[in-house]
C-alpha cells in the first residue's frame, strides 16, 4: 500500500507530458507507439520513462514481453531464435498475444505458469532449455530409452 502511494505521490509531480507518457506505457503501448501519440522520438520516451522511474514514478510492470525478454524470464538463453522458442511455447499450449512489426508478445502470467515437464525415463523436472530438444532429463536417461524401445522392437520382431 505503501509502494502504490509513494508511486502516485511522484506521479503528481510529474509534468504533463511526461505523466501522459507514463500512463500510456502502463496501457501497454510499445515506446514508438507513444511516440507517434505524442509527437516526440522514441528515444525521448525512453529517457521520460527512465526519469520517471528514477523518480519512483514509472510504469508497472509490462502484463506482455518480447520474445527475447520472455526467453530470459524462463531462464532460457537470450539468443534463442523466436520460431525455436514459439514452437517450444506451442509444446505448452501457449500462444503469443500479438505480433506487431514483425515480433511476438507473450503474456507474463502464462509464461509464468508453466510448470518443467518430466523425464519419460525417471520422472524428474527437464529443464526448459533440454526440453526443447528431448523427452528425456540427463544424457543417461535418453541412452536408457533408446536401449528400451530398441528391446522393444526387437521383442515385437521376435513375436511376429
Amino acid at each position: 500500500m505503501a509502494n502504490r502511494r509513494t508511486r502516485e505521490d511522484a506521479r503528481s509531480r510529474l509534468g504533463e507530458r511526461a505523466a501522459r507518457i507514463v500512463r500510456l506505457r502502463d496501457d501497454g503501448l510499445l515506446l514508438w507507439e507513444i511516440a507517434e501519440r505524442v509527437g516526440v522520438t522514441k528515444e525521448r520516451v525512453r529517457q521520460i520513462l527512465a526519469k520517471a522511474r528514477a523518480a519512483g514514478a514509472g510504469p508497472r510492470p509490462p502484463g506482455q514481453v518480447v520474445t527475447r525478454q520472455a526467453s530470459i524470464l524462463l531462464g532460457l538463453s537470450a539468443e534463442m531464435r523466436p520460431g525455436s522458442f514459439q514452437r517450444l511455447m506451442t509444446k505448452f499450449g501457449i500462444e503469443p498475444v500479438a505480433n506487431k512489426r514483425g515480433r511476438l508478445y507473450w503474456k507474463v502470467s502464462s509464461l509464468r505458469g508453466i510448470k518443467a515437464p518430466k523425464c519419460q525415463v525417471c520422472g524428474s523436472p527437464i529443464p526448459l532449455s533440454r526440453y526443447s530438444r528431448s523427452v528425456t532429463c540427463s544424457r543417461g536417461c535418453s541412452t536408457a530409452r533408446r536401449h528400451s524401445q530398441s528391446s522393444r522392437k526387437k521383442a515385437a520382431a521376435g513375436d511376429a
